[in-house]
């Protein structure tokens, strides 16, 4: 993992927009080839979910007799404070969909129960022109809860299939989401879960069938 000034140059349903920061980062090439590595993530979710990777796309499956799976980068190192940039794939839909794609963080209980992470960032489709961004909180527990902290609809996308890319910056116990132009989307603070904590991706379906899917990961740890 190296660190370096990244310029990441994104095109996404809410514009095209150049950010400059520090990151240490996972370019498509590294992630994708980490992901084909099983030593490089590990899958936690019920009979039948797969971890892939199609047309350049991260893709998370959960297996029928469940509700949800993740995956845990495990080359990512355990963090407390971070800042990431994630590119979520909002599929084609013409009103509330009832699954979702998410970022983990901070998470020290990997267990296939769903809601035992720490905490997620979880975005999904609301509309034909708008999606969902949620803040919530597990149980980091063998045994799982879930607690909505914040829900934000955002407007501004087509019924097609959309990627949407969003900074998510956690310090203390504070929460940011930004847009890549820098417009705050969500901001909440909760104090539950303080400790250092492992990152991963997870996929709720819902009644639908997924996958979850990603188009990149890039990653930095902040704790001095």
């Amino acid at each position: 993992m190296t660190a370096f000034n990244a310029v990441i140059t994104a095109t996404d349903a809410l514009g095209s927009v150049e950010r400059r920061s520090r990151l240490h980062v996972f370019d498509r090439g590294q992630l994708w080839a980490e992901v084909d590595n099983t030593a490089q993530m590990t899958l936690f979710g019920p009979a039948g979910s797969a971890l892939s990777v199609q047309a350049g796309r991260l893709n998370l499956q959960c297996g029928s007799s469940g509700t949800a799976a993740r995956a845990r980068f495990e080359s990512v190192p355990a963090a407390k404070d971070c800042r990431a940039l994630v590119g979520f794939v909002i599929p084609a839909g013409t009103g509330v969909r009832t699954d979702n794609v998410g970022l983990l963080l901070r998470t020290t209980s990997w267990q296939v129960t769903n809601d035992t992470y720490a905490y997620i960032l979880g975005v999904g489709r609301r509309s034909t022109t708008s999606f969902g961004v949620e803040f919530g909180r597990g149980s980091n527990a063998a045994s799982g809860s879930f607690q909505q902290l914040q829900f934000v609809e955002v407007s501004g996308i087509t019924e097609s299939e959309v990627v949407v890319w969003l900074e998510i910056e956690l310090i203390g116990s504070t929460l940011t989401v930004r847009r890549l132009d820098g417009t705050v989307v969500l901001t909440r603070s909760d104090s539950t879960h303080q400790a250092a904590g492992r990152v991963g991706v997870n996929y709720f379906r819902g009644s639908q069938n997924g996958p979850g899917l990603f188009t990149g990961f890039f990653f930095e740890a902040l704790d001095s």
